[in-house]
């Protein structure tokens, strides 16, 4: 066993993580450790809490006192914020530590002062579009879950960013990846160390549960006393015997019908401290977000009983609250969609996979190996347990031998690239011309010869995709041909910058071509409609208030179905255009959760989505509708705030979100001359101002330099 005293780091470097507890290296660290200190590329593919990020951070620290900037890669913003909070410990030995996950329209010029920044793929693209200074100038590039090259979304993007970093011969990469098959081709294709074992701190014991017995790995057995439920069995369980379980169910709905199921359950082993934790922990739930809904008293109930669901009808807010009182050991069940398992530190003593399917286009489709690796992965919490127990739930003795031959005993899927999607490549082929990275086709094909995708020679057919996918920038006018050189465009550049499909781009530029009057559900019906947006799906009991609202506004629609658009995708922009609708005409969040059959989460994601198009429809009317700027910088605040026009000069106030501005708003405080003329009193005794904000809103509006934004109108705006 290798101490952290031995390592090969400066003195203040070991004091740090001595102080932390972390005296030695587990097996894989220390395998890995010399060549990543040495500066080498590793790729590093072992379970689960086997300590993965330990490696990156030791090899970050000793970089930063080198002199070196680091970038850390992760796929998901919530396992963002978990790095960042854990390399904040570099501050210690003077690190400036940042983190940078949203706003894909910016060069962030203040990153560039970090020496350390976390950030998830899509934004570390975003930068290096911008030319940002971090990206150009990072001497280690830590790039986590790498093993998602393999997903179709995300994939593509990571494999364009690691291969940027691959042509820089002075950058090390450091690669962290689930185990794989083909990890050594990883490694291979990262001219890197390859590190790989099975070696976990807690041991893994899988099995399937069938009729009231339990089947393990190992080939061993045993009965377990029979509750009725499989789940609720095995739940009752663990709980009696002071574990914490994870649940993993293929539905968000099948999540919360579960946790509800296990909650009389769960709280029959808690005691009262523990109940009375639990109480302000649901209190906490309701008070999390701007406005409590329904969805909000439907956890909290769960969490009064000792148990909760996550899922992507939470909020942000909501969800951290779950995490951080499972890891207290408060929350004693959660039942999740398998999003949880990608990446977040949350190990429970057993895990559950409910269903190894999940609906897709083509119906019921099996889990990836790996998928249901991962969420076993998540057994057993280190210093807590000495073993952890992932269990497969059968149906019968023919189901519980399919599952065993494929997810217990059965080989995990090569990652396997998906950069030759045409959406992707249509993306990124437009970004690296337009920042100037490849000029001509000779260096395009050079590029592509470098990425992953030319590592697995998957590379019949791209010669003719590629050739596709330049005739398609060229004719939408994103790039010209001079000679043999590519010449970005301004609308190609521009494209690339906000970080939105070409497809996007096409259909708001031909918007703005029609020259029809603008109005804010035919915005929104355009930003719908792009391949970036996650649209609303129609479903047969909306038909009736859907005809309703096309009654009013499809005459002002700036695509219809003439334009060739499939009417299942026109009605689910439609949809989603009345949502947005709604929500800037201030509709309570609990109605649209009802209305529309959603969690506060989808309405805070849909919002945020919503917003970076807009900011784009925006920037792009600068090229191809100057006169649309100004009304659409207004509705922009608007479904920022989910506002009206008439509270735009309030939200601009600190602290001032849509509910506390309509609350001054009809307390007669509608601009800052209302607000300088009012008493500290009077603002306090406003509902959810009170007396500390009255006094900074008083101290904000007398500051002489404060100066209320014009912003323009949007036409049909109170229709």
């Amino acid at each position: 066993m290798k101490l952290v005293a031995e390592l090969g780091l400066p003195d203040e470097v070991k004091r740090l993580f001595l102080e932390q507890g972390i005296t030695a290296l587990y097996p894989p660290q220390e395998l890995a450790i010399e060549p990543a200190l040495a500066g080498k590329n590793v790729v590093v593919a072992v379970p689960t809490a086997s300590g993965k990020s330990l490696i990156a951070y030791l090899s970050i620290a000793k970089g930063f006192l080198e002199g070196k900037k680091a970038v850390y890669i992760v796929p998901l913003r919530a396992l963002a914020n978990e790095k960042y909070e854990d390399l904040r410990i570099l501050e210690k030995i003077g690190a400036r530590v940042g983190i940078s996950t949203g706003d894909y329209d910016a060069a962030d010029e203040k990153l560039e002062r970090m020496d350390i920044v976390v950030m998830t793929a899509e934004k570390a693209d975003a930068l290096m579009r911008h030319h940002n200074g971090l990206l150009e100038e990072a001497g280690i590039v830590v790039a986590d879950e790498v093993h998602l090259l393999a997903d179709s979304d995300r994939g593509p993007t990571m494999e364009i960013l690691l291969t940027n970093f691959l042509l820089r011969k002075n950058v090390q990469i450091i690669a962290l990846s689930a185990t794989v098959n083909n990890s050594a081709e990883l490694a291979d294709w990262l001219n890197a160390d390859h590190i790989s074992m099975d070696w976990r701190p807690v041991v893994l014991r899988e099995g399937v549960f069938c009729r009231n017995m339990l089947f393990y790995k190992d080939g061993t057995h045993r009965e377990v006393a029979t509750e009725g439920d499989a789940v609720v069995t095995l739940t009752a369980e663990c709980i009696r015997n002071g574990g914490q379980m994870l649940i993993f169910t293929n539905t968000r709905k099948g999540s919360e019908t579960t946790a509800k199921q296990l909650s009389k359950i769960v709280r029959k082993e808690l005691d009262e401290e523990t109940l009375a934790k639990l109480k302000q922990i649901a209190a906490d739930i309701r008070d999390a977000d701007n406005e409590v809904t329904s969805a909000h008293e439907s956890l909290a109930a769960c969490v009064l009983n000792g148990c909760a669901y996550h899922n992507a009808s939470l909020t942000n807010n909501t969800r951290k609250i779950v995490e951080q009182n499972f890891r207290k050991g408060l929350i004693k069940c959660i039942a999740a969609t398998p999003t949880l398992a990608a990446g977040i530190n949350l190990p429970a003593r057993r895990v559950i996979v409910k269903e190894v399917w999940r609906y897709s286009a083509f119906g019921k489709t099996g889990l990836p190996v790996m998928e249901v690796k991962q969420m076993c992965g998540r057994a057993g919490r280190p210093k807590y347990d000495r073993e952890g127990e992932a269990i497969l739930l059968a149906k019968n003795p023919e189901h519980m031998e399919e599952l065993f031959n494929r997810y217990i005993n059965g080989p995990i899927e090569d990652v396997e690239s998906n950069l030759s999607s045409p959406s992707a490549l249509r993306k990124h082929v437009l970004a690296l011309i337009a920042t100037g990275r490849v000029k001509n086709l000779q260096q395009l094909e050079e590029f592509i010869s470098h990425t992953f995708l030319a590592h697995q020679e998957q590379l019949e057919g791209l010669e003719s995709l590629l050739k596709d996918v330049l005739s398609f920038l060229s004719a939408e006018e994103f790039i010209r041909f001079d000679g043999g050189d590519f010449q970005p465009t301004l609308f190609g550049v521009r494209t690339s910058e906000l970080y939105i499909d070409p497809v996007t781009a096409v259909i708001f530029r031909n918007s703005m071509l029609k020259k029809k009057p603008l109005s804010n559900v035919a915005v929104f019906h355009t930003v719908a409609l792009s391949p970036d947006m996650e649209m609303l799906i129609t479903k047969r009991k909306d038909s009736l208030w859907l005809e309703s609202f096309l009654q009013d506004w499809e005459s002002l629609l700036f695509i219809t179905p003439e334009d060739g658009i499939e009417e299942i995708y026109y009605y689910n922009a439609v949809k989603t255009a009345a949502f947005l609708h709604d929500w800037v005409h201030e509709v309570p969040e609990d109605t649209l959760i009802k209305k529309y059959d959603i969690g506060p989460g989808d309405i805070h994601n849909k919002v945020e989505l919503a917003e970076w198009l807009l900011h784009a429809y925006r920037e792009l009317s600068k090229i191809f509708a100057q006169a649309w700027f100004m009304p659409l910088d207004s509705l922009l605040v608007q479904v920022k705030y989910g506002i009206k026009p008439e509270l735009l000069p309030l939200v601009e106030l600190p602290e001032i979100g849509r509910v506390r501005a309509r609350n001054l708003y009809r307390a007669g405080v509608k601009t800052r001359e209302d607000l300088r003329n009012a008493s500290v009193e009077f603002l306090a005794s406003i509902e959810g101002i009170g007396k500390k904000l009255s006094v900074r809103l008083k101290e904000y509006v007398s500051e002489p330099e404060k100066k209320e934004k014009k912003r323009g109108q949007v036409t049909l705006d109170s229709f």
